[in-house]
């Protein structure tokens, strides 16, 4: 919706400033800083989804097959995030069975995490909830989406999974003479690690999957808000036209928006001349158009001085100066004027 209103707000901010209309300029004004709050909160709020709630070596902690003593855990594997890791890690599981880049991005990172399958190894507790409301179950299998945990036949093992050369189903006692099939001790692993023997610090890489997600969230948060601050350079420059127009009425509108609220003064570099063929020019070619509605510099003024209303200030002057040859003294109003234009653009 942002995308579609954008356009709109800078073609009737450009009008606007063609035709120095107070009313368009006002109301570009207003949806540009709606924009800009949608787009803060946006980002805001992806920023903060990003935030974890607890701190990833105590989430590794919680993961190992014998778990270091640690008040809190039962709350994180229990927590609404934990279930939409969840997902996460089977959504990506499912299609790691049919497609290779899958495969090799969940074994990379449990390489590079050091860690197998997703949950606490051998620490598998049914959880019989459902799925949270506000999280995607799409494309999960049911298997996984049912219910927020489910386990296999042996205490703490997880149920059997995988297809083909990815299966994961394993025997209680592979040396027993009748082989019962236990499950998984790993949740929703891959590689050579499901098939390894549990050692104390195994652990899960639900800390590691949830780490990925978080950066990633956080940089496409911090890329919106970087194009939130785009809106502010043209609410800035339309509320310029606004005020400057006041003083400057002609179409002097192009360069003030290359002046973002900056005051022009005498022998002052920064300026667009909108001529085709032409980019950035020096003062030169700002003042003519200064003079021809009776601004201008003094004679000698220094960089930075005040461009002043001269043409204003010759006339006064020049009916103050006419009433004392005539003889008379200057009027009230005479005097008010030339000193009220001084002041005023001071």
């Amino acid at each position: 919706m942002i995308g579609c209103v954008v356009p709109i707000s800078e073609y009737i901010g450009s009008r606007a400033s063609e035709q120095h209309n107070t009313f368009l300029l006002v109301a570009h004004a207003v949806i540009e800083a709606t924009l800009f709050a949608m787009q803060f909160s946006i980002s805001s709020d992806i920023m903060a989804m990003s935030e974890p709630a607890y701190t990833t070596e105590f989430r590794e902690n919680c993961l190992r097959n014998e778990p270091g003593p640690s008040r809190g855990c039962n709350e994180y594997l229990e927590s609404d995030r934990y279930a939409g890791m969840h997902l996460v890690w089977a959504y990506n599981f499912d299609i790691a069975m049919d497609d290779s880049d899958y495969y090799v991005k969940l074994t990379n990172l449990q390489n590079s995490g050091d860690c197998c399958g997703f949950g606490q190894v051998l620490g598998c507790s049914v959880d019989n909830r459902p799925i949270p409301s506000d999280r995607i179950s799409e494309g999960v299998s049911k298997a996984f989406s049912k219910q927020r945990q489910t386990c296999g036949e042996e205490e703490g093992w997880f149920p059997t999974c995988g297809t083909t050369s990815n299966l994961c189903s394993q025997a209680i006692d592979p040396t027993a003479s009748r082989i019962e099939i236990g499950g998984c001790k790993f949740e929703m692993p891959l590689g050579a690690c499901k098939d390894s023997d549990p050692e104390a610090g195994t652990k899960g890489c639900a800390a590691q999957i949830e780490d990925t997600m978080n950066a990633e969230l956080n940089g496409r948060g911090a890329i919106i808000l970087l194009f939130t601050f785009f809106q502010v350079q043209p609410f800035r420059a339309r509320c310029c036209v606004r005020s400057k127009g006041r003083g400057f009425r002609s179409s002097f509108s192009a360069p003030m928006l290359c002046l973002p609220c900056a005051r022009l003064s005498c022998r002052s570099p920064h300026a667009l001349d909108r001529a085709p063929g032409t980019g950035v020019l020096d003062h030169h070619s700002v003042l003519p158009v200064l003079e021809a509605q009776g601004y201008g510099c003094d004679a000698g003024a220094p960089r930075g001085a005040p461009i002043r209303p001269i043409q204003a200030e010759a006339e006064a002057e020049g009916e103050a100066r006419g009433a004392l040859a005539q003889g008379g003294r200057p009027t009230r109003q005479q005097r008010a004027r030339v000193s009220g234009v001084s002041s005023a653009h001071r």
